[in-house]
């Protein structure tokens, strides 16, 4: 039979099914008969096309298989076992990570996961205490991590993670502060062919995308979200302070530090070019192959809090009980998305609270670095900052 696909310099050339019962029917009328009734209601008709499905089949399996060679082609489990090659690994789903504050009495110890409590208003979204808490006195107890108890981008904003169920003997309050830290879905197949080519970028030399893709390698240094470097290879001191022929890592890892210092530090050292400083904010030792400790410095960004005013026009019949929240949590996610050094554009956020049902316009829309907003222009990040969601203000008219 005449094949109509194959191998070709060109790639994998797959053919229909259609195209495949094309090929048997023109080799049967010219090595049987070309008076052969072929038609489809025929049963010589009927069997090509069964043959041709089953080839068809055969085609496509050809096909995943020489796909699953290529990183551009490989999907799923397919790309999970090519990138495997090379040690890249997908991420996996993350969960939304909050900092609360809970009063507790004294002499109170809770194990981990005890402490279940839920967003007001939302008895599904439900977070548990990600560490052992033990109190002394009664008091207040900052800075306790919170993980929600599903994965994904969950939005917790400021002020709303403060029902406690079931009750817990002897804690009498929990609130969050601040807005949490939104977790992740599975990583995509796109994100994940993009992470294994910068991660290659690291065994290629000491650069500047060699330090930057160890630092994103969860195997070498875990929790990182965002990490750049800045370089300074001029003869005097920058712009940025930093100074002569010297790099900086900007990390970031979550309001709660994430990331190890000394994990930082030795993914640092061992990609970084030799003679070549490290500068920063926060310095610790790395060790090098000789066991001689070698100090590293690198810069943890700040986060710039965002805050918003916003009065939107509903429809009383279709905006829900519920919809100032929604638009809230609208905001937060989309900031929850945002990288160190990445401009807050005010039509995106304000498309955000637009895309909550029943909101048919913003009339009024203010953003600003201020408790009290009074600008509705773009915000400018530097690549030191990562804006986070603080609080959002909606009156809904």
């Amino acid at each position: 039979m005449t094949t109509p696909g194959g191998l070709t310099s060109a790639g994998m050339q797959t053919p229909t099914t259609a195209e495949v019962q094309k090929a048997i029917e023109q080799d049967q009328l010219a090595t049987i008969d070309a008076a052969l009734n072929l038609n489809p209601t025929q049963p010589m008709g009927q069997m090509n096309g069964i043959w041709a499905s089953a080839q068809a089949n055969v085609w496509a399996l050809l096909q995943a298989i020489y796909a699953a060679i290529d990183p551009n082609g490989a999907v799923g489990i397919q790309l999970d076992n090519l990138c495997a090659l090379t040690g890249v690994t997908r991420l996996p789903a993350t969960k939304t990570q909050v900092l609360c504050t809970l009063n507790i009495n004294a002499s109170q110890s809770y194990t981990v996961g005890q402490i279940i409590a839920n967003i007001a208003g939302y008895p599904g979204l439900t977070f548990t205490n990600r560490d052992a808490i033990v109190s002394t006195t009664l008091g207040n107890y900052t800075g306790i991590v919170f993980l929600a108890t599903q994965t994904g981008p969950i939005a917790c904003n400021l002020g709303t993670l403060t029902v406690i169920s079931p009750t817990v003997s002897g804690l009498n309050s929990i609130t969050n502060p601040a807005a949490g830290t939104l977790g992740t879905n599975i990583e995509t197949d796109t994100a994940l062919r993009l992470r294994r080519a910068t991660l290659l970028v690291a065994a290629g030399g000491c650069t500047i995308d060699s330090i930057r893709a160890s630092l994103l390698n969860p195997t070498l240094v875990p929790g990182i979200i965002s990490a750049s470097v800045l370089e300074n290879n001029t003869l005097a001191t920058d712009g940025n302070g930093q100074p002569a022929k010297s790099f900086q890592a900007l990390i970031w890892d979550g309001p709660s530090p994430l990331a190890s210092n000394a994990l930082i530090a030795q993914a640092t050292w061992n990609s970084k070019p030799s003679g070549i400083q490290s500068y920063g904010v926060t310095t610790v030792n790395a060790t090098d192959a000789t066991g001689k400790l070698q100090a590293v410095s690198f810069t943890r960004v700040t986060q710039q809090q965002i805050y918003f005013t916003i009065t939107v026009k509903t429809n009383p019949l279709t905006f829900p009980v519920n919809g100032v929240a929604l638009i809230q949590a609208a905001i937060a996610t989309l900031l929850g998305t945002f990288i160190p050094g990445q401009t807050v554009y005010a039509l995106a956020c304000e498309s955000a609270a637009l895309s909550v049902q029943g909101v048919l316009d913003v009339t009024s829309f203010f953003l600003d670095v201020n408790p009290s907003p009074a600008v509705s222009a773009n915000i400018i990040i530097t690549p030191f900052q990562i804006a986070t969601f603080n609080t959002c203000t909606v009156n809904v008219t």
